[in-house]
């Protein structure tokens, strides 16, 4: 059975479907999106790094 969810915008309706994968196909599709949120981190300037690591460390109550 699949998971769907229905979101109203106005006059818009949105149909989500929720894919059916199986753990290993979830798990290099997670590492994927790893990759390239590394390849994007190291492509910043380190005063980019410092600025949003700064944002958000400052959010945290640790």
């Amino acid at each position: 059975m699949q998971e769907v969810k229905l979101y109203k915008i106005g006059d818009t309706t949105i149909q989500l479907i929720v894919p059916q994968i199986s753990e290993e196909e979830r798990e290099e599709r997670w590492s994927e999106i790893e990759r390239v949120a590394w390849m994007v981190w190291h492509s910043l300037t380190e005063e980019e790094k410092d600025r949003i690591a700064k944002k958000y460390c400052a959010n945290k109550q640790v």
